[in-house]
């Protein structure tokens, strides 16, 4: 993006409807994803920097911004920790690539092509492997098992770990997956 675009936005970011009604549109979706305060935050493409504030709100924030006028406009604000950087191809070795969210907003509207965009969002996002919910628990048709944990349509079988989950929790799936396998125990006791 030209130099002379990013000082125009800078200087209209809190006002100009587009940049405003889009933070709320985009601090709408984060929600859903119910962050813990903790959670890990990456902007990469910051441009400006006109995210950081509202982005910070949901955990520790990193960002990263090629351009070196946006870069130092971003830095200016003194929102998380803001370095010169680039996707996909000069990711700066400082930064942690493990991230609880990771948003592309001002890279991806760059970029014309879908499959170019999927390539981009893949080399940056990875699972740290917490899987959760290939065996659903519910009454739906799209649940595996019963909220007795048992496997729907198969006698005397179970699941008791963290595939039930119907969604991933928002903080490490341990805690949550020994509590299923205490009241699993208990239930089969029961039985």
């Amino acid at each position: 993006m030209e130099n002379k675009l990013f000082d125009e936005m800078y200087k209209v970011e809190t006002q100009h409807w587009w940049l405003v009604a889009r933070r709320k549109i985009i601090a709408s979706i984060i929600d859903t994803l119910k962050l813990g305060s903790d959670s890990k935050i990456m902007d990469a493409g910051c441009g400006n920097g006109d995210n950081l504030e509202f982005l910070s709100q949901y955990g520790e924030l990193t960002a990263i911004e090629r351009d070196n006028n946006a870069l130092a406009r971003a830095q200016s604000r003194q929102i998380g920790k803001v370095v010169q950087g680039e996707l996909p191809d000069n990711f700066p070795s400082a930064i942690n690539r493990e991230n609880d969210l990771i948003v592309l907003l001002d890279v991806l509207e760059h970029i014309n092509d879908d499959e170019e965009i999927v390539k981009v969002a893949s080399n940056y996002a990875q699972t740290i492997f917490h899987p959760v919910g290939t065996c659903k628990m519910g009454q739906d048709e799209m649940s595996v098992v019963d909220e007795k944990l048992r496997v729907k349509g198969i006698k005397n079988l179970r699941v008791i770990d963290a595939s039930i989950m119907p969604n991933i929790t928002s903080g490490n799936t341990n805690a949550p997956t020994i509590m299923i396998a205490e009241k699993g125990a208990d239930m089969i006791l029961e039985h």
